[in-house]
């Protein structure tokens, strides 16, 4: 039986952008790699489709990946996430939760889309006005890191609909108890590290908050190391923080 890691991207993220972390998973902790492209993430090319319901769309996407894994001889299988990757994934996990309960050992999350600073309120706004689909928001990620220079506010609005779902599920289930490890930066631009740590302090049962204070721009961008992410030490943290909680039993 072969470990496994799923690996999922950030909102107008290039997959790419998660490879450091695929390589370490797979040459340090010996996992085979199952990365998922989330819709619209494709490419430049990947156009956006007006009026369709991209919550719904993403979680399928993980729904399906997650069978075909379950369908497979599994050693230990990880999710390693960042931002909308982390909420799209652990939102499709729970809504299937009696059947994927014991497929996922362990969880990490980089800057979990999750919780958001109070500013995020005013795309929830601008996303319920009508024909605002189209509104095209300027992206502040690298464009080393990004796909598209915009991100429409349909995109936001599966965002914001996902974030909806995943609460009502938290409530239902009482207490998530697979393992999670969060890295955040407590001056992250959309997630806010305080709501961050209420909510995974009522809701995870076995959860540990490692905080990565940047000095440069782009602090939701932890996810590597290089020039506009990570100096080398904080990512020496991050291998660190996470082969001790892998090996953790």
């Amino acid at each position: 039986m072969s470990n496994i890691a799923i690996v999922i991207h950030g909102l107008n993220a290039s997959p790419s952008s998660m490879q450091t972390l695929s390589w370490l998973m797979e040459k340090r902790f010996n996992c085979t790699v199952y990365p998922l492209t989330l819709s619209w993430h494709h490419g430049q090319q990947d156009c956006y489709q007006a009026g369709a319901d991209y919550a719904a769309i993403w979680e399928k996407e993980c729904l399906n990946l997650l069978a075909n894994i379950s369908e497979k001889s599994v050693g230990n299988c990880y999710f390693v996430g960042h931002s909308l990757g982390c909420l799209v994934f652990l939102n499709a996990y729970l809504r299937k939760w009696p059947r994927f309960c014991k497929l996922v050992n362990k969880m990490i999350f980089f800057a979990p889309a999750i919780e958001f600073r109070w500013y995020t309120n005013l795309l929830k706004i601008i996303a319920k006005l009508p024909y605002s689909e189209k509104i095209p928001i300027k992206t502040f990620n690298h464009p080393q890191y990004r796909v598209h220079c915009y991100t429409p506010i349909i995109m936001y609005k599966g965002l914001f609909r996902t974030q909806s779902q995943l609460m009502k599920q938290l409530q239902n289930i009482s207490h998530l108890t697979t393992d999670c490890l969060i890295f955040i930066d407590p001056h992250d631009e959309l997630v806010s590290s305080a709501k961050l740590a209420k909510l995974a302090n009522t809701f995870f049962s076995s959860h540990r908050i490692v905080k990565i204070k940047k000095r440069r721009l782009f602090h939701h961008l932890i996810i590597d190391q290089s020039p506009q992410a990570l100096s080398a030490g904080q990512w020496a943290l991050v291998e660190k923080e996470i082969g001790r909680f892998i090996k953790k039993s």
